[in-house]
């Protein structure tokens, strides 16, 4: 099961579109999931109807605010509980509702949060064995001291990789994680 991850997007639609199609054509995922900043600019790309989407919004967006979405959601991918959200912290503006991140391992039994919002790609494993991934920024082509990234996922019964691709969509990390 391979899936693509972006997030803090900001606008920059020329740009994501190539990344969804590099998703689509060149590692054939069968899911894009976008962490917000802003997920609405999913809206003005064309997605190939074969790929399912999940996004969630980002502090910068109006529909952060929007009583009706979700700021975080818990997808499951290949029997596996995904955690995504745009902010890596339970945020001031959050609602006593909204998972908190910080206890998802413990109380919600997530094996994976994916967040955005630092805009700086990461792939660790907390001491709880929450394994966390961030795919780093679409926001042009350097922003916050990093050059813009996006990550394929791929999960199997063992395990999981994470390969950081670059705007010309070369690889360049690879993360890989046992389950």
């Amino acid at each position: 099961m391979k899936f693509g991850i972006m997030s803090d997007t900001h606008g920059y639609i020329e740009q994501m579109q190539g990344v969804l199609n590099a998703m689509s054509k060149q590692h054939h995922v069968d899911t894009i999931i976008h962490l917000g900043d802003d997920m609405a600019d999913l809206e003005a790309c064309i997605i190939d109807d074969h790929v399912s989407v999940v996004a969630v919004p980002g502090l910068y967006e109006p529909n952060w605010h929007h009583p009706h979405i979700d700021r975080r959601q818990i997808i499951t991918l290949k029997d596996r509980r995904i955690l995504i959200s745009h902010t890596p912290t339970k945020e001031s503006g959050d609602s006593r509702d909204d998972i908190d991140p910080s206890v998802a391992k413990k109380k919600l039994n997530v094996d994976i949060f994916l967040h955005g919002h630092t805009h700086h790609p990461t792939a660790y494993r907390r001491e709880d064995n929450l394994i966390v991934i961030n795919p780093g920024h679409l926001k042009g082509t350097f922003n916050r001291g990093v050059d813009a990234s996006y990550a394929i996922g791929a999960i199997s019964d063992k395990g999981m990789c994470i390969d950081f691709m670059g705007l010309s969509h070369e690889r360049i990390t690879q993360t890989e994680f046992i389950f």
